[in-house]
């Protein structure tokens, strides 16, 4: 039997030694975790910006109805990332918690946990849609109507314009 690779013989004139080996397999794996740490540090950032997108645009608009400008700008596209952004971060919330603690989360906060996705997959839909029609509502009472010519559409994805005066071009 050959012993060769075995930790602790002699391999070439060179005394290879178990600590050796396991140096090697401990920066592997702590190479791993920090990749780990990496990505699950994205998911936050991403789902920070997912959630900023949004309140940026509604603040835009706010204050183009608050100054009665001539155009207002509804991103509804934007407002469908509110809840991908805010499933993100309690992603993030859930992997941290177990990455640290290096046990599952228990499950009295799985299910609350569980509860909050569903509630932040319902937002990812409920938000533009409920917004939008308040919005139209609330720009119609103060006579604006949709500039056709400047609202756009890619897929599921609009921004319409409002507009006190037609034509809008």
């Amino acid at each position: 039997m050959s012993e060769e690779g075995i930790p602790g013989v002699i391999e070439d004139g060179k005394q290879r030694d178990y600590t050796d080996a396991m140096k090697h397999v401990s920066n592997e794996k702590a190479m791993s975790l920090r990749m780990a740490y990496g990505f699950v540090f994205l998911l936050f950032v991403v789902g920070v910006v997912m959630v900023a997108v949004p309140v940026d645009a509604l603040l835009d608009m706010r204050s183009q109805i608050e100054s009665q400008s001539e155009l207002v700008v509804f991103k509804k596209g934007a407002l469908y990332l509110f809840g991908g952004g805010l499933l993100l971060i309690i992603l993030f919330i859930w992997v941290t918690y177990a990455m640290i603690s290096g046990k599952p989360l228990p499950k009295k906060f799985e299910k609350i946990g569980f509860a909050i996705f569903g509630v932040c997959l319902a937002l990812i839909f409920v938000i533009p849609t409920t917004l939008h029609l308040a919005v139209e509502q609330n720009l119609t009472d103060k006579g604006y109507v949709i500039c056709e010519a400047k609202s756009t559409q890619w897929l599921h994805v609009r921004t319409i314009v409002y507009t006190k005066t037609l034509p809008c071009d």
